[in-house]
């Protein structure tokens, strides 16, 4: 779990960053980041009951992303993950691999 300071939590911080960030999809995974001003970074993961409509799956999918989100390098702002119907079936190296490959595009 990232600290509280470091985690997206108002829903138009969210909107925001959907509406005017960039955007790199990978697999069954989407990350969406908007630079910001301020150090640091802040992060939200978005898990969507089209994904699964069982709540344990659906937080096997979250704490996977968030364990392959602090491995990565994140870059600068806020950082929305956003997770797609077949996220439930892949493993944790799949994940963080589609993890990377988007940091790394959205970080140029």
């Amino acid at each position: 779990m990232f600290p509280r300071s470091s985690r997206l939590r108002r829903s138009h911080d969210i909107l925001t960053v959907f509406r005017r960030g960039s955007r790199r999809s990978h697999g069954p995974l989407t990350c969406y980041l908007f630079p910001t001003v301020k150090d640091g970074h802040r992060v939200a993961v978005i898990v969507d009951k089209k994904v699964s409509k069982l709540a344990v799956e659906r937080n096997v999918v979250k704490r996977r992303i968030r364990a392959a989100l602090k491995e990565c390098t994140l870059p600068q702002g806020n950082l929305v993950v956003k997770a797609h119907t077949g996220s439930v079936d892949l493993s944790y190296q799949s994940i963080r691999d589609s993890l990377s490959s988007c940091l790394r595009v959205l970080s140029r």
